[in-house]
């Protein structure tokens, strides 16, 4: 029997015998690591889904449909990453205001993330509430059909709905309780409209830079220059 020793053999290194039994041992050990980790990351979704099929998802719907501002759900989405859950929401709600829907959304995320605490982030999209009429607004200088040259001077405003195809569905003269207010009128005027919802308002007044156009801009209200001194012609769209 001849017995033939690794060392005598060319080219042979014990080191080097060793270094590779040491790399297929990390190498195993990561195999398994890569293992673990893909078994974890699939219970998490399994878990993840379960959290979904088992009434959470309602859980979220309820949280949202508890402000009364917000109309309609067009869609509510969750994922996760690891163990957080990230929602994101579209909403239609009853605000035209800038301020007043990044406020609701706020307290839309801060009310998903109290009854859902696994929750990391929430992203809120929202989009006005269609309206079947649109509402418009101009200063009057009289009860005789006369647009008014001012804004928060004018004695009167008439407001008027009118419907997809143009017509004219109401029409209401609104006597101006900020005429004789010394300081403030215009921004007053302005806020006042926006409660009634107006989507737009003729004015001849230049309003650029002052105070009731952030006031207008805010509550989303186009800014017009009439086109005539009549307010029948403008309701005619004239």
């Amino acid at each position: 029997m001849i017995l033939v020793m690794p060392a005598l053999l060319p080219g042979f290194d014990m080191k080097d015998t060793e270094r590779r039994k040491s790399d297929t041992s990390a190498y195993e050990g990561k195999k398994i690591a890569i293992a673990s980790s893909g078994l974890n990351s699939a219970l998490t979704a399994i878990k993840f889904l379960l959290y979904l099929f088992t009434g959470s998802a309602a859980v979220l719907a309820e949280a949202v449909q508890g402000f009364p501002e917000v109309k309609k759900i067009v869609s509510l989405r969750a994922r996760n990453s690891g163990r957080f859950v990230f929602v994101e929401a579209v909403l239609t709600i009853a605000l035209k205001r800038l301020k007043e829907a990044h406020e609701l959304a706020d307290r839309i995320e801060d009310e998903i993330r109290r009854r859902v605490s696994s929750v990391e982030k929430v992203l809120v999209h929202y989009e006005p509430e269609k309206r079947d009429c649109t509402r418009q607004a101009v200063p009057l200088a009289d009860l005789d059909d006369a647009v008014s040259e001012h804004f928060s001077g004018a004695p009167f405003v008439a407001v008027w709905d009118t419907g997809p195809d143009g017509a004219v569905l109401s029409l209401e003269i609104l006597e101006n309780p900020f005429r004789t207010v010394k300081r403030g009128a215009g921004i007053r005027l302005a806020a006042f409209l926006a409660e009634k919802e107006i989507n737009i308002l003729y004015a001849k007044a230049p309003f650029a830079g002052k105070g009731p156009e952030y006031v207008l801009s805010d509550a989303g209200i186009d800014l017009r220059e009439p086109n005539t001194k009549s307010l029948a012609k403008l309701m005619k769209g004239h």
